[in-house]
């Protein structure tokens, strides 16, 4: 078997899914956009969410957070 974790991720958005996504209401895209921000953010690993929270921070101009 192959290691497929050195694979590049791809994903094809066909002529359909864009123009059903077209067609949603503004509050369709945007619950889209929830769901998917939800997905990632499951999805990542303690070390991702910890950088992502920190590049959060830092662009709100907030002191980063301490080790201890």
């Amino acid at each position: 078997m192959s290691d497929r974790s050195q694979e590049p991720l791809a994903y094809v958005v066909s002529d359909e899914m864009l123009a059903r996504f077209a067609r949603s209401t503004t509050l369709q895209r945007l619950r889209w956009l929830e769901d998917m921000r939800r997905f990632t953010w499951n999805a990542a690993t303690p070390e991702i969410r910890q950088k992502w929270s920190a590049d959060r921070d830092r662009a709100r101009g907030l002191p980063p957070e301490s080790d201890g």
